[in-house]
């Protein structure tokens, strides 16, 4: 009986250790942190890239500033003396030129593209004896991508409306051509009015969203753009049919016998001297074009 009882004794503290040994197995240990080299080179390399792009807009930023601070230092005040001058009394004392009937913008802001485009097809008129109703919407859709690329690479700092100067329709028809009214009146879903503020609004949303988190990629900010672009306005045609041929924007412009380079656009103040080439510094010259002949009047 004793040795039975010296036996449970023993088993029962064996029993015991096992338990306890266990319970130490168990327990969570804290120790340092396992220093992963691939992922160490990973964030680095994250970091260097985030610091590069943080670099290049800094730079940027500074040279933003230096260049408002000098605008500031050398504003001045125009003035204008009318005395003397007298509007016409009614259009009839002008002598009258070919023109197609006034075609309204409605929600466009993009009254700078009707009154030039209207100004060229008089033009090629003159220039040729050709009547060719040109496309009012192929300049604005252009314009909004340079306009957007250009606020893409001045981080935020650069005008986005659709408000637009006359010489932009030159400017763009050198980049991109131009094509009749038929083939791209810039309306989708058979609608026959323009609407430009339901688009404006979704791009405005588009570019607040890459200002606030800093999201500067020119390639593929411009990408979704052009998407937006095309849901609303259709996508500009490469090349089309016209008078029995294909051609392309570039081709058709050639075709209305315009040379771009011989057109001008003309200011007169104060502010430069006159009969020289300036800047007409106003937000609808976003990119700030110096090619305006300044005149006095």
């Amino acid at each position: 009986m004793k040795k039975i009882s010296i036996f449970l004794v023993l088993l029962i503290f064996l029993f015991s250790v096992k338990v306890v040994a266990d319970q130490q197995d168990n327990k969570a240990r804290y120790q340092p942190e396992k220093k992963d080299k691939v992922l160490k080179s990973i964030r680095e390399k994250r970091n260097q890239v985030k610091e590069k792009k943080e670099a290049v807009t800094e730079k940027i930023r500074q040279r933003q500033e230096k260049a408002k601070n000098q605008e500031k230092a050398n504003k001045k005040t125009l003035v204008s003396d009318t005395t003397g001058i007298y509007p016409p009394s009614s259009v009839k004392v002008f002598k009258q030129y070919f023109h197609f009937s006034p075609v309204p913008q409605y929600y466009t802001s993009t009254c700078w593209s009707f009154s030039a485009t209207s100004y060229f097809e008089s033009e090629i008129y003159r220039l040729t004896g050709k009547k060719i109703k040109l496309s009012e919407m192929w300049t604005p859709y252009f314009e909004l991508i340079e306009k957007y690329r250009r606020f893409i690479v001045e981080r935020g700092e650069s005008y986005v409306a659709g408000g637009g100067e006359s010489n932009s329709v030159s400017r763009i028809w050198k980049k991109y051509g131009i094509v009749p009214a038929e083939v791209y009146p810039g309306l989708k879903n058979n609608q026959d009015k323009h609407d430009h503020v339901p688009m404006m609004k979704e791009i405005d949303g588009y570019l607040t969203y890459i200002k606030e988190n800093d999201l500067w990629d020119e390639e593929n900010n411009l990408k979704h753009i052009v998407v937006i672009l095309n849901k609303y306005m259709a996508e500009p045609p490469k090349r089309f049919s016209y008078e029995g041929k294909t051609l392309t924007p570039h081709l058709f412009l050639k075709e209305t016998g315009l040379n771009m380079d011989d057109y001008y656009s003309i200011m007169s103040t104060k502010y430069f001297p006159f009969f020289s080439l300036q800047e007409f510094r106003v937000p609808d010259n976003w990119w700030h074009s110096k090619e305006y002949i300044n005149l006095p009047l």
